[in-house]
């Protein structure tokens, strides 16, 4: 396997966090803003403008070359195929799994009211050590970054649970595993960087707990919801290849 070319469609299922990304040689995203002038970074310039219609085209090509034609007779047995399954899921079933959205939502809402109060309450402490404190700047980076991610996949997953024009044609590698997967993700990270800051201070373990179970409820319902997410392969990052380079990456 060539360990320089581009993996495609690695940025579908990333943290969008390039900065601590060990692919960004190998990805298309990563490497487009690389060759980003100042001009096309500049929001309110012309150049900008025109890069973002010239890199709508590019990416309407992309999918034109990677969709297979089909004719129309085809393209209505797909649809019929795909309408099939939610005919399947009854009232009951439908409603108890309404409920199980509407719980994961909730505590998304409180995990992040969580992580601003936390912040906010032990903003003199925090900005006094993390300063001195490289492990615990770090913990912080990874606890905002992961908060609004998290909250973004989450949303995204349970708008398409009943979404017939995004029933997966895959049991397994199918976009709806892949977002929770990587929600899932968010969720270890997040776990790992708070309990960097519980060994930081060791007096604050009584008031994390809540958090940490917060967190918890989350991972729980997503397993729930989305019961072979772990099984998706994301492009590149659940390779072994790769693995073994997230290892020595996080290990620096």
């Amino acid at each position: 396997m060539d360990k320089t070319a581009v993996i495609p469609f690695i940025y579908q299922y990333c943290d969008r966090w390039c900065e601590r990304c060990a692919f960004t040689d190998r990805c298309d995203v990563a490497l487009e803003e690389k060759r980003l002038t100042n001009g096309q970074k500049d929001l309110s310039s012309a150049a900008y403008l025109v890069h973002v219609v010239n890199d709508f085209q590019n990416i309407m090509d992309l999918i034109i070359q990677n969709t297979p034609q089909m004719s129309l007779e085809d393209a209505d047995e797909k649809q019929s195929a795909q309408t099939v399954p939610s005919k399947l899921i009854n009232s009951e079933e439908k409603a108890k799994i309404e409920a199980q959205i509407e719980q994961l939502t909730h505590f998304i809402r409180v995990y992040s009211a969580q992580v601003k109060h936390w912040i906010q309450v032990n903003d003199a402490l925090l900005t006094r050590d993390k300063a001195q404190n490289l492990a615990l700047a770090d913990a912080l980076s990874v606890i905002e970054w992961y908060s609004f991610s998290m909250t973004s996949k989450v949303h995204r997953v349970t708008s398409l649970f009943f979404d017939p024009l995004s029933i997966p044609t895959d049991p397994i590698q199918n976009d709806r595993n892949g977002t929770a997967k990587l929600a899932l993700v968010f969720v270890e990270k997040s776990l790992g960087a708070w309990e960097s800051v519980r060994t930081i201070f060791p007096e604050m373990t009584d008031g994390l707990i809540d958090i940490f179970l917060t967190l918890t409820h989350i991972k729980r319902d997503v397993q729930m919801l989305f019961p072979d997410a772990h099984k998706f392969k994301r492009p590149g990052f659940d390779d072994l290849e790769s693995e073994e380079i997230e290892i020595k990456n996080n290990s620096l």
